[in-house]
């Protein structure tokens, strides 16, 4: 039997701590997001929604800011490098 010793250690992502107004707006982002997400994944699994969707869907997560949400964390990500390297 392994023991954690025997597991190699992986580097893990650097944090991405927000600012306050940051984090009011990743808040707001999520939660639209993770409806959206949670509502569609049933959908598809449920086979009510065709894969034939998946652009769409894709694009609807989108409208409600994904790639806003994305942005934002990773702008906190690089502030963090950089200020951290």
């Amino acid at each position: 039997q392994k023991s954690i010793a025997d597991y190699k250690m992986i580097d893990l992502a650097p944090p991405a701590p927000l600012s306050e107004t940051e984090l009011e707006q990743a808040t707001l982002l999520q939660t639209a997001l993770n409806d959206a997400v949670s509502q569609g994944t049933v959908q598809f699994i449920l086979g009510r929604r065709p894969m034939s969707d998946w652009n769409t869907f894709m694009t609807e997560v989108d409208a409600k800011g994904a790639t806003k949400y994305v942005d934002l964390v990773n702008g906190a990500r690089d502030r963090y490098v950089k200020t951290h390297s």
